[in-house]
Formats: structure tokens, sequence, C-alpha cells
């Protein structure tokens, strides 16, 4: 699925949109109370995330285009997960986790951009679930507050900001200006954060080609535009792909 997360955008300005499929393993979820013997199914769902919770409060729509959660209920009880692909969240604010706040769900991040979220900690990401994982993602200086709070796991191919995303992995880069131009109309549905020239994200996605979280190779951007661009041959990090021409 291609989204941007914005406070400056409404729910319609993000139609129509395009999709990328996805498939995860599920994790085991605590319940309480008795699931009937007769449940048993599958519910996806895609809408807006928890507004507040906690005291904690974020003071946009983390829009059902983006992100979603699919329960699967059997023998084995209910599990959850939740996948971001091609997508910009760009502007958000909150007390912690201003651009995403994970509490909960395994969630695995491929292609995202992520710019200008604030909070005192974490202001672009912030997790305490099981597993958070980021791959060929941009994670832009955030606007305020360390970047990232809680474990993630880098698959490669990441830049961050500052170092405390923990990108350690194959192809990271930390400490690092991804050089990324404010939020704008780049073509597309919906609008993306475009590189600069002499961004350190150009073709510097993993080189075997930028894929999901089942390793299904992307071939579009956010905006619908070829990843990677047939004249480099080799993807760029973050959900916006630079075309030569």
């Amino acid at each position: 699925m291609n989204a941007v997360i914005s406070p400056t955008r409404s729910i319609e300005t993000l139609y129509p949109f395009r999709r990328s499929l996805e498939f995860q393993t599920g994790i085991p979820a605590t319940i309480r109370g008795t699931i009937p013997d007769w449940l048993r199914g599958e519910v996806v769902r895609t809408c807006p995330a928890v507004f507040e919770t906690k005291g904690w409060r974020a003071q946009h729509w983390f829009d059902g285009l983006c992100m979603m959660y699919a329960f699967r209920i059997g023998d084995a009880g209910l599990g959850g997960t939740a996948t971001i692909v091609n997508s910009t969240i760009y502007g958000n604010s909150g007390s912690n986790g201003g651009g995403i706040y994970n509490t909960s769900r395994t969630l695995t991040i491929s292609n995202g951009s992520f710019g200008l979220n604030s909070g005192f900690v974490g202001a672009n990401f912030y997790n305490t679930g099981p597993t958070a994982i980021f791959k060929n993602s941009i994670v832009g200086s955030p606007n305020g507050g360390p970047s990232c709070f809680g474990a993630v796991t880098s698959n490669g191919y990441n830049l961050s900001s500052d170092d405390t995303c923990s990108f350690h992995s194959t192809g990271d880069l930390i400490n690092t200006d991804s050089m990324l131009a404010f939020l704008h109309n780049n073509g597309g549905p919906t609008w993306t954060m475009a590189e600069n020239p002499g961004s350190p994200a150009i073709n510097a996605g993993n080189p075997s080609g930028c894929t999901d979280a089942s390793d299904h190779l992307l071939t579009t951007d956010q905006r619908g535009y070829p990843r990677p661009d047939k004249q480099s041959g080799r993807c760029d990090m973050g959900a916006y792909e630079l075309q030569s021409n």
C-alpha cells in the first residue's frame, strides 16, 4: 500500500491509491476471555490507528490507506501483524512517537520515508512492541527529540539522521543527512519527499532489489513510478525513486 501520513493532507486526497501485496507470519496475541469454538477465520482492518491512549495523544490520522492490521483466529489463538510499504510519514506530532507509536504489533517498514515528526522521545518512531523491522528506509531529521526509541531490527540499507535507530547492518547509514526535500506534489496520487541532488539515499537500496516484508520485489515507488529507475538499475532508499528523465 502506498500512502502519506501528514496533518496537512485529508483522507480524501489519498484516493486513489495503489497497493503492494504483503504476506507475513503472525505472532500470538494475549486473549482475555474465551474464543468460541465456532469462531475461525481472518479479519483485515484498514482504518485510523489509536488517537489517544494512556495519556498519549497523536495530533494526526494514521490513515488506513497506509496501516493494515490482519487478525487470524484459529486453534493457535489470535495473532496480528502490521506492514508499511512505500509510504511517507511526515510532519506529525505526539508526546512520544510522533511519526509512529507501536506497542503491540509485529511491524515491518519497507521503503518508508520519515521526516520532521516531533515528540519528546522517539520523534519519528517509538516501539515497545515485539518486533519492528526496517529495510531500505529513511528516518530523516525529526522536528525535535531523538529520532527513534525502543528495539529496532535493521534488515539493511537504511538511513538515519542520528544513531538512535540502531541501524548497524549491511548498507546502513547513520548520522547522515538524507537531503530530502519538503513534502510536495511530485506526481502520483500522494505527496512525497523527493531526493535532492547528491542525496546519499539515491541508488543506495539493496543492490539485489528493494522488497516488501515477504521479499517480493517492489517494482514501483509510492507514486507508482518505476523502481528501480530503468537507467540506474539499483533502487533508492525511501518511498521516492528518483527518475532519470
